[in-house]
């Protein structure tokens, strides 16, 4: 999803659109390129439509885009009063759930979206932002009921879907990235006290059971999503590039199956009084 807030503004002040085509006037350029990538091979386009509208509006108008009311200026454009009305705060909080990402994680969201959080010196890292990962995705939460009340008012439901698209995949993002946050906490617990009450409780129940663990909501969010993906692919595009993208989503949903075959390794022909492993046992052997 397009950091919209950053590219009007500027991370702290340097480039920005408004900056650059403030440069553009005082220069006489003849005008600007606005473009759209896809070489992530992850893009649904439908979700850019806030950003390349943008684009055109700031290369256009004289004076400069108004970051504070950019969102509900485009919304009313776009769709119905009542529609528009839930819209323009869903996007406000999907730009601000990217910025928070974008900084916890240390890089692009659909970058990070993919990214092993147990792989050495990242679990440190998702620690010390638990706070702004929690404030995130409840800020997906939020735009995803919005946008699903905006759905139920027959808005121009093509948009909405990829949007709300967007929203479930930074609601996933958040979740597999605090779930570990969550079973650190476990093994910190268990390094302290292994008794085989809680080694059931933590590891058994909490993060491998087939019906209710962390894994199999992990494993359930990624293969729902998927579908929800390759749906909105096939809307706006040819079936060209799908399997490559698909086979990011197979491979996180393998990788989840590899953590749960790693759980009974952890326990296998464990004595009394042995030092119980730190997280990093979870992690899938290469």
């Amino acid at each position: 999803f397009n950091n919209l807030r950053t590219l009007l503004v500027g991370p702290c002040g340097n480039f920005s659109y408004n900056g650059l085509l403030a440069a553009g006037k005082k220069y006489h350029t003849l005008g600007i390129l606005n473009t759209g990538w896809t070489d992530s091979a992850q893009t649904i386009y439908r979700m850019s439509l806030p950003g390349l509208a943008l684009g055109a509006v700031a290369g256009w108008q004289s004076a400069p885009v108004q970051s504070d009311t950019y969102f509900e200026e485009y919304a009313r454009q776009m769709y119905p009063a009542a529609v528009a009305a839930e819209v323009a705060p869903a996007l406000e909080e999907l730009s601000s759930a990217e910025e928070i990402f974008s900084a916890a994680l240390g890089g692009p969201t659909i970058q990070r979206l993919w990214t092993d959080p147990l792989e050495p010196g990242r679990v440190s890292r998702l620690e010390a932002h638990e706070a702004e990962l929690r404030k995130a995705r409840m800020l997906a939460n939020s735009a995803q009921e919005r946008l699903q009340r905006a759905l139920r008012m027959n808005g121009n439901t093509v948009t909405l879907k990829s949007l709300l698209l967007g929203a479930r995949m930074f609601d996933y993002l958040g979740m597999k990235n605090l779930y570990v946050v969550e079973w650190s906490k476990y093994f910190q617990q268990l390094k302290a006290n292994p008794s085989p009450q809680l080694i059931s409780l933590y590891l058994n129940i909490q993060i491998s059971s087939q019906d209710h663990g962390m894994l199999s909501d992990l494993i359930d969010a990624i293969t729902g999503l998927k579908e929800e993906y390759r749906e909105a692919w096939l809307e706006e595009s040819t079936s060209y590039r799908l399997g490559s993208a698909l086979a990011r989503w197979d491979a996180e949903c393998e990788y989840w199956r590899a953590v749960r075959a790693r759980v009974p390794e952890i326990t296998r022909g464990r004595k009394q009084g042995d030092p119980f492993p730190s997280i990093d046992a979870l992690r899938p052997k290469p």
